[in-house]
């Protein structure tokens, strides 16, 4: 049985909110398991996950982040979107989150945000295009590129997280 002492249950925080902030859009997902698991190491003194296991959670950090942009925007661009039609989804996605979060709090911000994100595009690309097909297909494509998006990195959390635990419980 493991003893874990106070930065290590911050750090399993820090880790659980990663996995959380991969659905859930405000939070960074895996820039905050990367975080809990080099406070882990910290506080276990490199023990147990060294340097090299921080080098390779931090890749797959990387490749995280660019998943979210990238995935997202391309889905959305290959419809002829823009970066104000990419600025308006960000905007109404965080608009969205917010309005439906103490309605229903988590399952209110989640819906909150695709819905605020999909409006954001319609609004913007009918305004550019004046044609609801096109505005709506745009939409349907930003919002699968998100799924996509979130799929890619929940996956990549769990293999930090894999690497992770394997790390701490090898003997």
């Amino acid at each position: 049985m493991m003893n874990f002492d106070l930065w290590q249950l911050i750090a399993m925080m820090l880790i659980l909110g990663g996995v959380i902030g991969v659905v859930v859009p405000v939070l960074p997902s895996s820039p905050l398991v990367l975080a809990g698991c080099l406070l882990w190491a910290w506080a276990d003194g490199f023990q147990r996950v060294g340097w090299g296991t921080i080098a390779i959670l931090a890749l797959i950090t990387v490749l995280s982040m660019l998943n979210e942009i990238w995935l997202k925007n391309w889905a959305a661009q290959r419809t002829g979107a823009n970066w104000k039609t990419l600025l308006a989804a960000f905007v109404g996605g965080m608009a969205g989150g917010v309005v439906l979060s103490p309605i229903l709090p988590v399952f209110g911000t989640l819906v909150g945000a695709g819905l605020g994100a999909a409006a954001g595009v319609i609004a913007v690309e009918y305004w550019q295009k004046r044609h609801w097909p096109s505005a709506a297909n745009t939409a349907w494509n930003y919002c699968l590129g998100s799924l996509l998006s979130i799929g890619v990195n929940l996956l990549l959390c769990f293999i930090m997280l894999g690497v992770f635990i394997w790390q701490i419980t090898r003997d």
